[in-house]
């Protein structure tokens, strides 16, 4: 709750430009009006950046409430320039790169380090053929070269980091719920709204104003490379202030784009944007800036995940080669960072003890992983364990890539049951058995002739196609292959 001293401060901060744009004098009105909102808020552009400290605040206020008595003291000779701050923000211009900056005496259109056209995203599968994998699943994920989903710099282990924040839940009655929630995106985080500094309460945190280019405003934070993120808000990003019009702080953070809570990725006035990381150009990742343009363009299949309800965040191609193979490229066609959660089941790192989190995948894996989980969800099972999607290798004892290489495969280690059964390969499969006697024996079996009947993978590597499957599915998206043992 704001108390009335922060009341206070609110509303100076939203009456002053008014104040003074009223006054007549072009020095203020102009430029000036920022140099005078800078003062308000702290030394020069610093404000962002310095610790709110008492004496700070103290002399603020009393500056402050000096400010209202002048203003409130004669009726302004004009009406104010704008009603409220929403129509600041539509009065200000767009740029062409989604950023926004003031030049001479207007907001307008200017040429600030504007980003190239969107590259529409293909909705092509890998076309390299490759033969059942046989390489083995190792009792843990497969994710030691797997792409950085959290903006942490690191691979998130299997008990931290990488969470899922997507909205989607894999219902296809949820589709809808993006638009709901979009304007909520990181409510009180860095990405989300804020009318004040007050609203963005983290270590560091800041608005930047509708004034300043921003919509309804945008909590962020100074950033040298890398950004925090919290759990059950979307994954942050660092990008460079003059991106977006900003020069002080030089890095800033927002947050990347979400499918799973918004249509467009991101929050209405902000276009999701392929943007290279501040300080680290070589990452590009999908991130919100200001702006109403179309943004990315989504494939056929993207759009498929959104109609199912499937959150999910673009991701960047990783192109990395197999260890000792140079020449060889682990292309990733339409890479995303699919939500764990799918019609209600959730996939699970290596054990039902493990955090969810997202996983690095093709988009046409994705939803073959969500058909694999709506079948699952109607026979009792509440969580999928996996070895891992993405791992740019070959396949074992050969010098072939594997589909792990392209993001087009799973290992799937087991399932629980919504009574908190947990069934794996290695201990329940019925090996050799068409008519397994068990109850789970019978369940993964059904389950791998389901998948293969109905051709949710291509390929589908049992416990019985050798020894180094005895733990794990190994299922993909060999094209033109159909294959089941």
């Amino acid at each position: 709750m704001i108390d009335a001293t922060s009341s206070r401060l609110l509303a100076v901060d939203q009456t002053l430009p008014y104040l003074l744009a009223a006054s007549g004098d072009e020095s203020v009105s102009q430029h000036g009006m920022h140099r005078r909102l800078d003062g308000l808020r702290g030394s020069d552009m610093n404000r962002h950046r310095e610790p709110k400290t008492a004496n700070r605040t103290t002399g603020s206020l009393v500056l402050l409430a000096s400010l209202l008595l002048i203003g409130c003291a004669t009726e302004p000779r004009n009406p104010p320039l704008f009603a409220n701050q929403a129509d600041i923000a539509n009065d200000i211009a767009p740029l062409d790169g989604g950023a926004i900056g003031v030049q001479d005496t207007h907001w307008q259109r200017r040429t600030v380090d504007t980003q190239p056209q969107p590259t529409p995203i293909s909705d092509t599968s890998p076309t390299t053929p490759s033969p059942q994998d046989a390489g083995s699943a190792t009792p843990g994920p497969d994710t030691s070269a797997e792409p950085v989903e959290t903006d942490a710099g690191t691979p998130a282990s299997d008990d931290d980091g990488g969470a899922d924040t997507s909205g989607g839940s894999g219902q296809a009655d949820t589709s809808s719920s993006g638009t709901a929630g979009s304007k909520d995106m990181n409510q009180g985080f860095i990405g989300g709204p804020c009318v004040s500094d007050l609203q963005c309460a983290y270590n560091g945190g800041f608005c930047l104003y509708p004034v300043e280019g921003f919509p309804k405003g945008m909590c962020s934070k100074g950033c040298t490379k890398l950004c925090p993120d919290q759990a059950g808000k979307v994954t942050t990003y660092c990008i460079a202030g003059s991106k977006v019009a900003i020069n002080n702080p030089p890095g800033l953070c927002t947050m990347q784009c979400d499918y799973g809570l918004s249509p467009t990725g991101c929050r209405p006035g902000y276009t999701c944007t392929a943007m290279p990381r501040y300080n680290d150009p070589k990452t590009v990742k999908f991130a919100c800036v200001p702006g109403n343009t179309q943004g990315v363009a989504l494939s056929s299949c993207h759009q498929k995940l959104m109609e199912l309800g499937i959150g999910f965040t673009l991701a960047s191609n990783a192109k990395s080669s197999p260890k000792g193979k140079p020449n060889m490229v682990c292309d990733i066609k339409t890479p995303i960072y699919v939500s764990p959660t799918m019609y209600g089941v959730t996939f699970l790192p290596s054990s039902p003890k493990n955090k969810a989190k997202k996983m690095y995948v093709t988009c046409p894996l994705a939803l073959a992983m969500a058909k694999a989980a709506q079948y699952v969800a109607d026979q009792g099972i509440k969580s999928i364990t996996h070895y891992g999607t993405y791992n740019c290798r070959v396949i074992s004892g050969t010098s072939i890539l594997s589909q792990h290489g392209l993001a087009n495969a799973i290992d799937i280690a087991g399932v629980v049951t919504l009574s908190g059964t947990y069934w794996t390969l290695l201990k329940d499969w019925e090996k050799d058995k068409a008519f397994p006697a068990t109850q789970a024996g019978k369940f993964l079996k059904d389950w791998s002739m389901w998948m293969h009947v109905n051709k949710v993978f291509n390929v589908i590597l049992t416990p019985d196609y050798n020894a180094a499957h005895a733990n794990h599915f190994h299922v993909d998206l060999t094209p033109g292959s159909n294959f089941l043992k």
